[in-house]
C-alpha cells in the first residue's frame, strides 16, 4: 500500500517544522482511501512522529500504545470526495504558536515518470 510510506513521511515532516513538541494530531483522509479502514495509515503517521524519539522499536502494531503513553492524541476524519487529488492525506498539529499542516499523496504506479515538457533555446 503506497500510502503507508506517504503517511509515515508526513509524520516525520510535521515534527520537524516546529521547535515545540506536538501532542495533538488531526489526520484527514480524502478521496478513495477514505472509503477504507484508515487506522493503519494513522499508525504510520504516528510511527513517523515518534521515529528517532523513542528507544523502543516502532512498528504499526505498538506505535499507538507508545504514542498514548507519551500523551499524544490523534483524531481521524474521512471525506470520500477529494477536490484536487484522487487521494490526499493531511496532518495538522498544534503548538503554542498556532497550527502546522502538511499534506501528501502517492502517484499511481502506472503514471509515467518521464517529463513531457520541452525546452527550446532559440528560434530557428
Amino acid at each position: 500500500m503506497p500510502f503507508v510510506g506517504v503517511a509515515e513521511v508526513l509524520g516525520k515532516l510535521i515534527v520537524q517544522l516546529s521547535d515545540e513538541a506536538f501532542t495533538e494530531f488531526d489526520i484527514a483522509f480524502e478521496g478513495a482511501i477514505a472509503r477504507h479502514d484508515t487506522r493503519v495509515l494513522s499508525m504510520a503517521v504516528l510511527q513517523g512522529v515518534l521515529a528517532g524519539r523513542v528507544d523502543e522499536p516502532l512498528n504499526l502494531v505498538n506505535v499507538g500504545n507508545l504514542a498514548a503513553e507519551r500523551g499524544i492524541t490523534w483524531r481521524e476524519s474521512c471525506r470520500p470526495a477529494a477536490v484536487d487529488y484522487l487521494n490526499l492525506i493531511t496532518v495538522t498539529a498544534g503548538d503554542g504558536d498556532g497550527e502546522v499542516c502538511v499534506a501528501g499523496t502517492a502517484r499511481p504506479r502506472r503514471a509515467s515518470r518521464r517529463s513531457t515538457s520541452s525546452y527550446s533555446e532559440g528560434a530557428s
